[in-house]
């Protein structure tokens, strides 16, 4: 069965400079058996 999986990425401003930053997140699941052990994310933050 396929599944809908959300992810919330929030970022405090005052640890965070303006850039581009990896972020790597793990998700795991027991219930399924493919998973996502490690997804690389590119994030770019400005500050206004």
């Amino acid at each position: 069965t396929n599944s809908t999986l959300a992810v919330s990425l929030q970022l405090s401003l005052d640890s965070v400079s303006a850039g581009v930053h990896n972020v790597t997140i793990g998700i795991y699941s027991r219930d399924a058996v493919n998973y996502i052990s490690s997804s690389s994310l590119l994030v770019q933050t400005y500050i206004h």
